[in-house]
């Protein structure tokens, strides 16, 4: 699995600016999955810092912190959540609102997050950097790898 082939050539992500570069990933807000919204500019859920953008989908944000709250469970990803509950949920984040996220339901969180995840029309890991991911999954070390990881996604 670590002698991996290079993947195609990475694709040019390099902007004049950091405005730029924000815009070219706003529109998260809702369920979006597609970006339709980002020709209207930043979005609530964007935040320009010094030298850096972070742009999270609302649902995204939500079920981030829900998870890390009440989610150390075994399973937590693995383990699939209530259909009707996540669907629910979905319609919720998709007409704008933020849902009370219930603790006796965290494996319904973690499967709304993880096909929000699916939906999405180019994945995270893209192919242009799958290499460079997969070697990076065979350091020697956790903390070569870490540090590999960081790499790639910088």
């Amino acid at each position: 699995m670590c002698d991996t082939q290079p993947g195609p050539a990475e694709p040019n992500l390099s902007f004049s600016s950091k405005e730029e570069a924000c815009s070219s990933a706003a529109g998260l807000s809702g369920w979006d999955v597609t970006g339709a919204a980002a020709e209207a500019g930043l979005e609530s859920g964007a935040q320009l810092t010094a030298g850096t953008c972070s742009v999270v989908p609302q649902v995204l944000q939500s079920c981030a912190e829900f998870i890390e709250q009440h989610g150390v469970v075994q399973g937590i990803y693995r383990l699939s959540g209530v259909a009707s509950k996540i669907q629910k949920l979905r319609h919720e984040f998709e007409s704008e609102q933020i849902p009370e996220l219930s603790v006796r339901d965290v494996h319904s969180v973690s499967s709304l997050c993880k096909m929000y995840f699916r939906e999405l029309p180019t994945p995270l890991l893209t192919e242009q950097l799958y290499g460079k991911f997969s070697d990076a999954v065979c350091a020697a070390t956790d903390e070569e790898r870490l540090l590999r990881m960081q790499e790639v996604i910088q």
